[in-house]
């Protein structure tokens, strides 16, 4: 099931992570999706159009570039950065749009960037998996400026 949810609903705590790039416009997906796309600029590109979307259990961001119309960069699918199954985004988006995409990642696996905390006890408990390392990063920095002080780690982890 895909449906629009609001900038409010993105549930992106860090950066999005580029996934792959569809051969499609925007009016192209508007239609298969019965989707609208909002217009935004954004620094260093200009004008773009965005819409954010739940899919089944999980949150994607589609974006084009310049105009409704344009094939020149195709339609760019991102996930959040604590995405679990990248690859299911990609797969099912592959299946409603029919189409292959002109570029994929590299790494479609699951997150492997831990963030970890210490309590006062000196347990240690998982926080996110992120599916780069940066977006962990810039979580954990987040982390250490609150006022409730912990000790917050990094480290990678391995599929479970």
């Amino acid at each position: 099931m895909i449906k629009v949810i609001s900038k409010e609903q993105w549930g992106e705590l860090a950066n999005p992570v580029p996934l792959c790039t569809f051969p499609l416009t925007v009016f192209d997906v508007e239609r298969i999706l019965s989707v609208e796309f909002f217009e935004y600029l954004e620094d260093g590109l200009g004008k773009c159009f965005g819409a954010y979307l739940e899919i089944d259990d999980s949150q994607a961001f589609l974006q084009g570039f310049f105009c409704k119309n344009s094939l020149d960069f195709g339609i760019l699918l991102k996930c959040i950065s604590t995405e679990r199954n990248p690859s299911i985004l990609v797969e099912k988006l592959r299946e409603v749009f029919s189409t292959e995409p002109t570029w994929t990642t590299e790494s479609l696996s699951p997150p492997k960037y831990g963030l970890f905390r210490f309590d006062d006890n000196g347990n240690e408990f998982e926080i996110y998996r992120f599916l780069d390392e940066a977006s962990a990063q810039a979580v954990k920095l987040r982390f250490e400026k609150s006022k409730h002080k912990q000790t917050y780690f990094i480290k990678v982890v391995s599929e479970s």
